[in-house]
């Protein structure tokens, strides 16, 4: 039974997949580090605060932090360093 309880709980610990070493590999979302390259795709949930920096513009559902039920959508911006409150339209922030 702990087996299968430990095997549960890694299915639904959050991962990302990340850029090092030059390769793509998933990890621990509580692995993640500062300047770690996330790589998320449709539907995935985003594992940690970032920054949009390549790629297209996304809706993303920010629901749980702002309580507004629609999408936003966020621009890529490769030169973000600051981290916007989240809400609103615009910006690069995608928050978790």
């Amino acid at each position: 039974a702990q087996r299968a309880l430990e095997a549960l709980k890694q299915l639904t610990s959050p991962r990302a997949q990340v850029l090092r070493d030059g390769a793509v590999i998933t990890i621990p979302a509580r692995e993640l580090v500062v300047g770690d390259i996330v790589r998320l795709a449709e539907g995935d949930r985003v594992p940690a605060d970032l920054f949009l920096r390549s790629g297209t513009s996304v809706r993303v559902d920010e629901s749980l932090l702002t309580g507004e039920s629609a999408p936003v959508t966020r621009h890529p911006d490769p030169a973000a360093e600051v981290l916007p409150a989240p809400g609103g339209e615009g910006g690069a922030g995608l928050f978790s």
